[in-house]
């Protein structure tokens, strides 16, 4: 049985959302009607997820 041990917030999300690939994913956008996706958590380019994330970082200017 699995426990609760070295868990935390996000974890769940990102390993169905990205896998073993983590936070160099980049989805393909194919069949996907949010797009192509980035990273672990898989920031959406269409629903506006992505640039809500890059607005509020210190890479906004990138």
């Amino acid at each position: 049985m699995a426990t609760m041990d070295g868990w935390h917030l996000g974890m769940t999300s990102a390993r169905h959302e990205s896998g073993p690939r983590g936070v160099e994913t980049i989805s393909t956008g194919k069949g996907d009607h949010g797009g192509v996706s980035y990273g672990a958590y898989q920031l959406s380019s269409k629903s506006g997820t992505l640039r809500e994330y890059l607005d509020q970082s210190r890479y906004e200017k990138e």
